[in-house]
C-alpha cells in the first residue's frame, strides 16, 4: 500500500526496526481504509512518543548565564559542544508601538518571553537532532556573549513588570501563601508560553536598551499576562519544545496552565479532567495578572488593551480563554464576555474562581465589536518588531 510505504520511508529516519504495527495503533480511525495523511499523523505520533522515551535518559543542568549541558544518565560517555552566538530576533525586532488618544500618548511594549519563541525552537531542535543523531554522547550547549546580554535584557525587563503586579497582590489578595507566591514565580521563570502586554507613559524614556526597574514601576499604567498550554523554554530544552520543534500534535500530559499549578495536587486531577472533558485545551490558554495602576487611564485604551489579547489568541488558533480570579476581578471582566465556570478548588480561606471565553460563539462576536467599536479612537503605531519573521 503506496501510503504505509510514505509513512514507513518518513519514520526510518529515526529508527531501522520494524515500525509498522507500532504505526497501524496509531490511525485515527482503524476500522476505516487509512489515507497517506493518516499514516503520516501516526507516523510522526510514533516519532514524537520514542522522542519522550529518549529524552528520558538524560537530565538538564543549568551552567548559569552560559548556557546548559544535557547529558546522559547512565554513566560517562563523549561531549559535543555547540554554541548558539545570538538572538534569531534581536530586541529591534521585539514589539513596541505607541498609542494616541484624545491628545495623551501611552508606550505599548509586549515583554512576554514569547519573543524569544524563536530562540527556544533553536534550543530545542538542536536538542531533537542531538538524540537522534547521537544518542551515546552528551551535548554543551553555550550561549554567546550578545546571546546573554540580551536574555538578561528582557528577562530584566520582564520581572520589573511581575514586580509591580506582586505588590499590588499583596496588598489586594492578603489570602495568598507563600506557596501561592512560589507557584507565580515558578511557572514564569524562562517560559516562552506567554505574552506580557504593558502600556506605559507616553513620556516614560524606558526603551528595550535602557531602562531599570524602579523607571519601569514608576510608569507602569497597566499590564496583561497571556499563558498558554505547556512549558516553552528560551533557555533550557523542554520536552513540550522538542516535540513542538517538529510539528507535534500531541500535547504533553503534564502540560499545565498556570492556574493548575496552585490547585493542591489532591485536587488537581479530578480537577483537569474536568477541564478535559469540558474544553479543547491544546487550544486553551489563560489570562492572568490584569492590573491598572492609573484610575484614570481612559477606559478606551483599556478596552484597546483587551482586543489586543483577544487578536493575539485568536491569531495562535485559541478557542477558550480561561480567567482565574477573585470576586472583584471576575465582575469586571463580565464587560469583556467572561461567564463563571467553577469555584477553584484551592486550599485557601478565600474563594477564587474560573472563568470562561469561548471564541467561536455569536456572544463572542458581539464583545468584540463592542470592543472594537469603543477603542477605534485609539491610533497605533508601530514603532519596532516591524521586520519580525517568526
Amino acid at each position: 500500500m503506496p501510503a504505509q510505504r510514505l509513512a514507513l520511508l518518513f519514520f526510518s529516519v529515526f529508527t531501522i526496526l520494524p515500525v509498522q504495527a507500532e504505526i497501524a495503533k496509531l490511525l485515527p480511525h482503524p476500522k476505516n481504509e487509512p489515507t497517506c495523511s493518516d499514516w503520516l499523523t501516526a507516523a510522526r505520533h510514533l516519532e514524537v512518543i520514542r522522542t519522550a522515551q529518549a529524552y528520558k535518559r538524560y537530565h538538564v543542568k543549568i551552567l548559569g548565564l552560559m548556557g546548559f549541558e544535557f547529558s546522559l544518565k547512565d554513566g560517562l560517555a563523549p561531549m559535543r559542544n555547540v554554541e548558539i552566538p545570538n538572538l534569531r530576533v534581536p530586541p529591534k525586532d521585539w514589539i513596541t508601538e505607541t498609542w494616541e488618544t484624545n491628545g495623551q500618548s501611552y508606550k505599548f511594549f509586549d515583554v512576554g518571553f514569547s519573543n524569544l519563541a524563536s530562540d527556544a525552537m533553536e534550543v530545542a531542535s538542536i536538542v531533537f537532532d542531538h538524540i537522534h543523531q547521537h544518542p551515546n554522547e552528551n551535548l554543551r550547549v553555550t550561549y554567546g556573549s550578545q546571546r546573554r546580554a540580551r536574555l538578561k535584557n528582557i528577562f530584566d525587563f520582564r520581572w520589573a513588570v511581575h514586580s509591580r503586579v506582586l505588590k499590588v497582590y499583596e496588598q489586594e489578595k492578603p489570602y495568598l501563601s507563600k506557596v501561592d507566591y512560589w507557584n507565580l514565580l515558578a511557572v514564569n521563570i524562562h517560559s516562552t508560553n506567554n505574552e506580557v502586554l504593558a502600556i506605559l507613559k507616553g513620556d516614560s524614556p524606558v526603551t528595550w536598551d535602557n531602562f531599570s526597574q524602579k523607571q519601569v514601576e514608576n510608569d507602569l499604567l497597566s499590564t496583561i499576562q497571556i499563558s498558554y498550554m505547556g512549558d516553552i523554554d528560551y533557555f533550557r530544552p523542554t520536552l513540550r519544545a522538542v516535540w513542538k520543534s517538529v510539528g507535534s500534535p500531541l500535547p504533553p500530559p503534564d502540560d499545565l496552565l498556570p492556574f493548575e499549578h496552585r490547585i493542591p495536587e489532591e485536587n488537581r486531577k479530578q480537577f483537569r479532567a474536568q477541564l478535559a472533558a469540558d474544553f479543547d485545551l491544546p487550544n486553551t490558554c489563560e489570562i492572568t495578572r490584569y492590573a491598572k495602576f492609573l484610575n484614570t487611564l481612559p477606559p478606551e485604551v483599556s478596552d484597546r488593551l483587551i482586543l489586543t489579547v483577544f487578536d493575539h489568541v485568536l491569531a495562535r488558533g485559541i478557542n477558550t480563554i480561561l480567567v482565574s480570579t477573585d470576586d472583584y476581578t471576575l465582575r469586571l471582566f463580565r464587560r469583556y464576555g467572561v461567564e463563571p465556570y467553577a469555584i477553584l478548588p484551592m486550599s485557601g480561606s478565600q474563594k477564587e474562581h474560573l472563568g470562561v471565553v469561548r471564541l467561536d460563539g455569536e456572544k463572542f462576536k458581539a464583545v468584540y465589536a463592542r470592543l472594537s467599536e469603543r477603542s477605534a479612537g485609539v491610533k497605533i503605531t508601530p514603532t519596532s518588531g516591524l521586520n519580525r519573521q517568526d
